[in-house]
């Protein structure tokens, strides 16, 4: 019994030994693991810059590199024309890992874990490098999950914009993500203390912002789950004006996504309690809207397939645009339907709200524009103030057609709104009650 209590004590101790070694080597391994599939799923490339290997510690160097027609879009749009001279933006991913099954030294303390990493980022765009502010710590457990977290100190930077320049102040953010073994399970939470940036003639800013997500990834590779953002103001003003160009409070999201016998769903609500633009003020608004029955294998291959030509790989590639074509076909094979379940739009004139439904029954995939179009199915239903549409007409330089609306029976007076009720069906489109001619060629597939 003593010899095996020694063995067990000897091995245990070459355990501890070598752990610095063993979980050294796991560490840069899954670190550049997570940002070469990061690159994959993105359509970019990733390069290993430096590796430097020591026993209780180590560091890397990696560059992520955005590629791809999406990415030559984003550089039109932010240089005005296309910059096919300047250096592309990257990412470079400077980290420490720590060693150890009890890595003492890693700044996160010195729980048991399989690996602690540390990580900066300098983002480089236009030949200008900015430091990203703050840190990411990624913690992988003895189970296998991984935890990152993402923590920023309060903190100001000029930052130039080409012709502007701004000063940028933020405030502290902590963003947690926990991810299970197998990658399956997302939990996450957060909250962004906010940012502004003020220019010579104005002001933008985002107020404190939180998340909470907790997600699954299902068998056809799509997240399931909510997603909860709660953001407390946006704004954007002119400097030497007490009134703001505009103003967003207490503005929230929350959506849920959700696969039942390969059909997805989508549960989406948003709203802001105030709201002012310019002169109008004491607003709000509030919606709800869902979308079923997507044949979620289609949504899979359509988003493998849009993917694929944003990365420039398939772009004018006839296979990839079949490819996307053919998913569409299916996508709406299910009997899928939209519904705009509530919009509300407070002003101090009144209330627009709307409502809205359409559908498809199902079908063996052969849809086309001809046979959409004669078997979609919808109603709508919109209120709105008549002082408000009038008020808003005016002001467009739109009164007499606005008139001519009313006269023709379009918009329909009860009280104080104006009522439109449509419905559509069998390639007919009815205006309370009133037909609108609806204007469509003989079929053609897609």
């Amino acid at each position: 019994m003593r010899k095996l209590f020694s063995f067990l004590f000897l091995l245990i101790l070459i355990g501890v030994i070598a752990s610095p070694a063993i979980t050294g080597y796991f560490s840069r391994s899954k670190h550049e693991d997570f940002w070469r599939q990061a690159a994959e799923k993105t359509s970019s490339t990733l390069q290993v810059l430096e590796t430097k290997v020591g026993f209780l510690s180590s560091t890397s160097k990696l560059r992520f590199n955005p590629s791809g027609k999406l990415m030559a879009e984003f550089m039109e749009g932010f240089n005005g024309s296309a910059a096919s001279d300047t250096e592309p933006p990257s990412l470079t991913i400077e980290s420490k890992m720590f060693h150890g099954l009890v890595p003492f030294q890693a700044p996160t303390g010195g729980d048991p874990s399989l690996a602690k990493i540390r990580s900066t980022i300098n983002f480089t765009l236009e030949g200008q490098n900015f430091d990203l502010p703050g840190y990411l710590d990624t913690t992988y457990d003895l189970m296998g999950g991984t935890n990152f977290r993402y923590q920023v100190d309060q903190g100001s930077k000029e930052v130039n914009l080409g012709l502007k320049s701004a000063m940028v102040d933020w405030g502290t953010l902590n963003l947690n993500i926990d991810m299970s073994r197998d990658e399956k399970k997302v939990t996450s939470n957060g909250r962004f203390d906010g940012v502004t940036a003020n220019f010579d003639d104005s002001e933008f800013g985002i107020g404190k912002t939180t998340l909470e997500l907790d997600q699954s990834k299902s068998k056809y590779d799509l997240w399931t789950g909510k997603a909860t953002y709660l953001i407390d103001r946006i704004y954007g003003k002119e400097n030497g004006f007490d009134q703001a160009l505009f103003e967003l409070s207490q503005i929230n999201m929350t959506g849920i996504a959700d696969i039942d016998n390969e059909l997805f769903s989508y549960d989406l609500s948003m709203g802001a309690s105030d709201l002012d633009i310019a002169e109008a003020q004491d607003m709000s608004f509030d919606m709800s809207m869902l979308v079923k029955n997507l044949h979620a294998p289609s949504l899979k291959k359509l988003q493998d397939a849009g993917r694929k030509m944003q990365s420039g790989a398939g772009a004018g590639d006839m296979t990839a645009l079949n490819d996307v074509m053919q998913s569409v076909n299916t996508l709406f094979s299910q009997g899928p339907s939209v519904q705009l379940e509530k919009f509300l739009f407070k002003t101090p004139a009144g209330d627009v709200e709307a409502n809205a439904n359409f559908s498809l029954p199902p079908s063996d995939g052969g849809l086309n524009p001809f046979t959409v179009m004669m078997e979609v199915k919808g109603n709508a239903s919109i209120k709105i103030p008549r002082i408000l549409a009038h008020r808003m007409a005016e002001r467009a330089g739109q009164g007499g057609q606005l008139t001519m609306l009313i006269d023709q029976g379009f918009l329909i007076a009860t009280g104080d709104v104006y009522v439109i009720e449509a419905e559509y069906e069998n390639a007919q489109l009815f205006v309370n009650n009133r037909e609108i001619p609806v204007p469509f060629g003989g079929p053609t597939g897609f």
